[in-house]
């Protein structure tokens, strides 16, 4: 299970780890695949730069070994 954490917490990600971010106003599937920048969300490719403020709420993705 995924522990969700609200994007406006004082707990933030490790910086350039891999995250699932819940913003369902982002995108029709509600999630992406982000990294944390120390200031911001972000990932390779997105259209613009207002994702960061689109996430709501962040979780540690674990990839598969």
């Amino acid at each position: 299970m995924l522990n969700w954490i609200d994007a406006d917490s004082e707990i933030k990600p490790q910086k350039e780890r891999l995250l699932i971010c819940y913003c369902p106003e982002w995108c029709s599937d509600e999630y992406q695949i982000a990294r944390w920048n120390g200031k911001e969300f972000y990932y390779e490719g997105q259209p613009n730069d207002i994702f960061h403020s689109e996430v709501l709420k962040w979780s540690i993705f674990f990839e598969a070994d």
